[in-house]
């Protein structure tokens, strides 16, 4: 309620090039412009969010989120061994995040106030962490890879070894941003013939200490997963 109504037109592009530097290697660059403007949730959000456990408080005046983004890429697309290298880099303008404010939100009196996260009755009542929404000038970087190493290929199979890594860090003001995804790097085998596929993975998730205000460490973990599938023609 009492919000102004509001509408925005945004506009992104990209320019890529790609330069065979070798016959089975290729290099590529991208540069991109992008603008995103703000969600209803950000502009307008004021209540409990069940999912995130926390108070959310919206701006409608915010602006566009504007990004500068540059992307290389090493690739080789033949061989026994495939795959691309790629590392990147993107500078926001505007970046927009919940970021916390040290109050709780307690109910009261069938409504909300707002109270100190030291104050006894916070942790009385269960009180939700109060997160406004802002703007800030962030900084992403990293890198993603990504090998294939075809074993065995065969009309009607294939048998392949993947490997998968991807790392990323951004920060705002020499501090980390929140909800930052930690650093993974799996490995994988895959065996496929006209009608069956048969997959094994295994990923290991770094443990994460690059965290914002009000976020806590996270540990590392391991993943693995089968699969078995079978086309049918029908």
């Amino acid at each position: 309620d009492g919000h102004r109504a509001r509408s925005e037109t945004t506009f992104s592009g990209a320019l890529g090039a790609v330069w065979r530097v070798a016959p089975e290697w290729t290099l590529a660059l991208s540069a991109t412009q992008t603008r995103r403007a703000p969600n209803a949730q950000e502009l307008f959000a004021d209540g409990p969010h069940a999912g995130t456990q926390a108070y959310e408080i919206g701006d409608d005046d915010l602006g566009t989120e504007r990004s500068t983004g540059l992307e290389v890429s090493l690739r080789r697309r033949v061989g026994d061994v495939t795959g691309a290298v790629s590392v990147f880099t993107n500078r926001f303008a505007g970046y927009i995040f919940g970021q916390p404010t040290e109050l709780v939100a307690v109910e009261h009196k069938g409504g909300w106030k707002f109270v100190d996260e030291h104050n006894p009755e916070a942790a009385d009542h269960g009180g939700l962490p109060v997160f406004r929404t802002v703007q800030r000038a962030a900084n992403f970087w990293g890198f993603e890879v990504e090998a294939l190493w075809h074993l065995h290929e065969a009309p009607g199979s294939q048998f392949d070894v993947r490997f998968t890594a991807d790392f990323v860090r951004a920060k705002e003001g020499g501090r980390p941003l929140p909800r930052l995804p930690e650093a993974r790097a799996g490995v994988g085998l895959l065996w496929a013939s006209a009608a069956w596929t048969f997959g094994v993975d295994y990923l290991h998730a770094f443990p994460q200490r690059q965290v914002a205000a009000h976020e806590t460490n996270s540990d590392g973990y391991r993943l693995i997963g089968a699969n078995v599938s079978r086309a049918l023609k029908l």
